[in-house]
């Protein structure tokens, strides 16, 4: 059986990373987003443990 070439294993694995690097680059976005949001209209205090 002959080996697979690079550029074909390659291009399979593609995909997944940048699925990975989206979906990570997604979750900084919404969670920066989320922080900025909840101290812009005051409930910063609301998550505290004092």
């Amino acid at each position: 059986m002959p080996a697979e070439p690079r550029g074909r294993v390659w291009s399979q694995t593609l995909p997944f990373q940048q699925f990975h690097v989206l979906f990570n680059s997604l979750f900084k976005v919404l969670f920066i987003f989320r922080s900025l949001y909840l101290c812009a209209i005051g409930l910063r205090p609301v998550f505290s443990f004092r």
